[in-house]
C-alpha cells in the first residue's frame, strides 16, 4: 500500500521502520516448490486471486491463507493489512506455517515515474537506510519478460466510490494517456507512521481498509483491455516506489534464506491526466494499480 493512506489510521505517530537484512536469499532447490504471494489490502489481494485457482483456504492465528496455483506454479496468497507491523507479523505467520521456496509481494505504491507503472526495484530499504537486495535471477527474469512484451498492463479504470473526487462520479471511466511501463531496477523504500503499533482494519470496510475474511475479496473491475508494457530501466540508487509493507516482508524472507521480489504499481505519482494530488490521486487509481501489479506478478509466477 502507498504511504500517505496511513493518515486514515487515527492516533498514530511517526515510526521506526523495520531494519532490512542484507540480501534476500538464494534460489530454492528444484523440489516441489510453493511461493508466498503477499498483498496488503483487499483490492490487491482480489486482483491477485483473479489470476489464481484456489484449492484450500486455511486459517492460522486469525489470518487467512489461500492455497492454490497461478498457472502451474503453487502459491499461498496472504493479505497483511496496512503498515509495517501488520506486514511483519503476517509474513512471520506465513513463513512459519508453510514450506516456501520464495516470496513475492504484489501491490500499489507511490511511484516516481508514472501512474500505473509497475516498479520492480532491485533492492528495498527501510526508512532509516538499511537495505535488502532482492534475488538477482528473479530481477533478471522480470526484466526479460517485460523486454519480450509478456507483461500486459491496463491504462483505464472506473472511479470507485471509496472517496469523493471533484468532478467525478463512481463508475466514471478514466484512462491514462499511454500504456504503463515496467520499471526494473532502482530502490524501493518502505515506512509508515505507526510507531510500532499495528494499524487496525475495518470489519466490513471498503477494498482499501477492510479486514481479511474467509470469503475472498473481489477483484477490482477491469477498466479495459491490457496492452504489452514497455520496459524501462531505473538507475541504481534511484527510488522508484514508496510503500508501507515491503521492507518488512523482505526482512522476514531474508531471515528464512528465501529469494524475494516485489511488484509495486504506482497508484499516485507523475502523469495523472486528472491532475489530482495526494489522497485524491490514490483513490482514483488504486484499483488500476492493484490490477497492474497483479498482472505483472502473475506473469512472473506462471512459469517460475
Amino acid at each position: 500500500m502507498r504511504p500517505a493512506v496511513a493518515v486514515r489510521v487515527a492516533g498514530i505517530a511517526l515510526a521506526a521502520v523495520v531494519a532490512a537484512a542484507a540480501g534476500c536469499g538464494d534460489a530454492a532447490p528444484p523440489a516441489s516448490r510453493v511461493y508466498g504471494v503477499v498483498t496488503a489490502m483487499p483490492s490487491e489481494a482480489g486482483a491477485v486471486l483473479e489470476h489464481a485457482t484456489i484449492d484450500e483456504v486455511r486459517e492460522v492465528d486469525g489470518r487467512w491463507f489461500r492455497l492454490g496455483r497461478i498457472g502451474p506454479t503453487r502459491v499461498v496468497v496472504a493479505m497483511t493489512g496496512v503498515g509495517i507491523e501488520n506486514a511483519r507479523s503476517t509474513a512471520r505467520a506465513l513463513l512459519s506455517s508453510f514450506d516456501l521456496s520464495g516470496v513475492v509481494v504484489a501491490g500499489v505504491a507511490a511511484g516516481t515515474r508514472g501512474v500505473g507503472d509497475v516498479a520492480v526495484p532491485a533492492s528495498w530499504e527501510a526508512g532509516h537506510g538499511a537495505r535488502a537486495a532482492c534475488e538477482p535471477a528473479w530481477i533478471e527474469r522480470a526484466r526479460a519478460q517485460a523486454s519480450a512484451g509478456r507483461v500486459a498492463l491496463e491504462r483505464c479504470t472506473a472511479i470507485p466510490g471509496t472517496a469523493p473526487l471533484p468532478g467525478l462520479r463512481p463508475g466514471d471511466r478514466v484512462c491514462l494517456e499511454t500504456t504503463p511501463a515496467v520499471v526494473v531496477g532502482g530502490v524501493g523504500r518502505s515506512g509508515d507512521d505507526a510507531a510500532g503499533a499495528t494499524a487496525a482494519c475495518e470489519p466490513g470496510g471498503d477494498d482499501v481498509f477492510a479486514c481479511d475474511e474467509a470469503a475472498p475479496p473481489p477483484a477490482p473491475p477491469a477498466g479495459g483491455p491490457a496492452e504489452p508494457a514497455p520496459l524501462l530501466e531505473a538507475a541504481p540508487g534511484i527510488v522508484v516506489a514508496r510503500d508501507m509493507e515491503t521492507a518488512a516482508v523482505a526482512v522476514e524472507a531474508a531471515a528464512s534464506g528465501l529469494p524475494f521480489i516485489a511488484f509495486r504499481a504506482s497508484s499516485d505519482g507523475p502523469g495523472d491526466p486528472l491532475a489530482l494530488e495526494g489522497f485524491l490521486q490514490f483513490f482514483a487509481w488504486y484499483r488500476l494499480a492493484s490490477r497492474n501489479a497483479a498482472s505483472a506478478t502473475a506473469s512472473f509466477l506462471a512459469g517460475l
